[in-house]
C-alpha cells in the first residue's frame, strides 16, 4: 500500500489506481450518451466490463505506459485526448450505428440539467487536466489555467455562432442559448485535454475557440445531410436517384443519430485537440516540472519539430480505428446472444425510463401549493 506508482513519481499506486479508474469510469460515461431513449441497460453494462477489456485498456497502454507503441513513436496526449475521448466517440458512435435511431425525438430537455450537469463536468475536468501532473506544482497549475480558458472561450464562440447564424444553418441558432455555450464549453474541455500539460498559456484561447468552431459546423453538416436525405436529395443536389449515394453512406444516414453529439464534441474535439497539440507543445512548459521526462527534444511545431504531427495524426488515427471496429464487433456478438439485445423493443421509448430503471412518472415530492 506505501509503494509508489514510480520511483520519481510519490503517489501511492493504490491513489494512482483510482484516479486511473475515474478516467475509466468517465470514458464509458461518454459511451452511454449512444443508448439514450433505445438503449437496455443490462446489456450496456456487460458491454461496459468488455468494452474497458477490450478496447479501453489497449489505447492506454499504447498511450501512456512507457512501452505503449504510441509513447514511444512520440505522441503527446496529457490527460486522455485518445484514450478518453477519441475512444469513447468511436464507441459511441459504433453504439449508435447498431442501435439504430429514435423512434421519437420529441422529448426535451430541461436546460437546467444541462447547466448543473456540465458545471459539475467542467469543475470535474480540472481534476484530470491538472491531476495528471501528480504533483502540485506550476506545470499543474498550467494545466489548470489552459483547461479554464479553452472552455471559456469555446462556449463564448459556440453561442456567438448561434447568435450571428442564420435560421436555415441548422439547430438552436439564431439565439443566444445556455444550453449552445455549455456545448461549447465542453468542446473546449475535450480539445484541451491532450495538450493541457504541454501548451502555453497564450495558446488555450485557440484551441477552445478553433474546437467551437469545428464542432459547432460538424453538428450543422450533419443537420444538413439528414435534412437533405429525409426530403430525398442527395448531397450533390440532384434529387430522386438513389445511386447516388454508396449504398454504405445511404445506411449510416438512415443509422446515424446521435442526441447528444458525442462524436462531434468528443471525437472531432479530440482529434483537433491532438493535432493542435503537435502544434502548440512546447519545452518549455515540459521544463516547468524538474522531474518531467517527456520527450525533451523540440516537442511541437512551435519548438521546430514538425515530425510530431504525423505522430499526433497516427495517434488519433489508430485509437479512433482500433475502438470503432472492435467495438462493432463486441456489440455485434452480444446483440445476438439471447438475453442481452441491445435495444429496447418494449412499449414506447418514451416508458423506456420507467420500464428499465424504475424512474417515476410523477413527482416523489409533490408540490404543495402556498397558502
Amino acid at each position: 500500500m506505501n509503494s509508489t506508482s514510480a520511483p520519481e513519481i510519490q503517489t501511492p499506486e493504490l491513489a494512482f489506481a483510482v484516479y486511473q479508474g475515474m478516467f475509466a469510469a468517465f470514458t464509458m460515461a461518454v459511451v452511454t450518451a449512444a443508448t439514450a431513449q433505445r438503449g437496455r441497460t443490462i446489456p450496456f453494462m456487460v458491454f461496459i466490463f468488455l468494452w474497458t477489456t477490450c478496447v479501453y485498456d489497449f489505447v492506454v497502454y499504447w498511450s501512456w505506459n512507457n512501452k505503449g507503441w504510441l509513447n514511444v513513436l512520440g505522441s503527446l496526449d496529457w490527460a486522455g485526448g485518445s484514450p478518453v475521448h477519441v475512444a469513447s466517440a468511436a464507441g459511441s458512435l459504433a453504439y449508435t450505428l447498431v442501435l439504430g435511431p429514435r423512434r421519437d425525438i420529441s422529448q426535451s430537455q430541461d436546460v437546467f440539467h444541462i447547466l448543473l450537469g456540465s458545471l459539475l463536468l467542467w469543475f470535474g475536468w480540472f481534476g484530470f487536466n491538472a491531476g495528471t501532473a501528480l504533483r502540485a506544482n506550476l506545470r499543474a497549475f498550467v494545466g489548470f489555467l489552459n483547461t479554464n480558458l479553452a472552455a471559456s472561450f469555446a462556449g463564448l464562440t459556440w453561442v456567438l455562432m448561434d447568435r450571428l447564424s442564420g435560421a436555415s444553418l441548422g439547430r438552436n441558432v439564431g439565439h443566444w442559448s445556455l444550453a449552445g455555450f455549455m456545448s461549447g464549453a465542453i468542446a473546449g474541455l475535450v480539445c484541451i485535454t491532450p495538450g493541457a500539460g504541454y501548451v502555453p498559456i497564450w495558446s488555450s484561447p485557440i484551441f477552445g475557440a478553433t474546437a467551437a468552431l469545428v464542432c459547432n459546423y460538424w453538428t450543422r453538416l450533419v443537420y444538413l445531410i439528414k435534412f437533405r436525405y429525409s426530403n430525398g436529395i442527395s448531397t450533390s443536389g440532384r434529387a430522386g436517384d438513389p445511386k447516388i449515394l454508396e449504398t454504405a453512406v445511404i445506411w449510416f444516414i438512415q443509422r446515424y443519430d446521435d442526441p447528444f453529439d458525442v462524436f462531434a464534441i468528443h471525437g472531432i474535439g479530440g482529434l483537433l485537440g491532438l493535432f493542435l497539440t503537435g502544434i502548440f507543445a512546447s519545452k518549455d512548459i515540459v521544463a516547468l516540472d524538474p522531474q518531467a521526462k517527456d520527450h525533451p527534444e523540440g516537442m511541437g511545431v512551435i519548438d521546430g519539430n514538425a515530425k510530431r504531427l504525423k505522430y499526433q495524426i497516427t495517434d488519433g488515427a489508430a485509437c479512433f480505428s482500433w475502438s470503432f471496429f472492435i467495438t462493432l464487433v463486441i456489440l455485434l456478438i452480444m446483440d445476438r446472444i439471447p438475453g442481452l439485445s441491445l435495444r429496447y423493443n418494449g412499449g414506447t421509448e418514451p416508458s423506456i425510463d420507467s420500464d428499465e430503471l424504475g424512474k417515476l412518472e410523477t413527482l416523489v415530492y409533490p408540490v404543495l401549493p402556498f397558502k
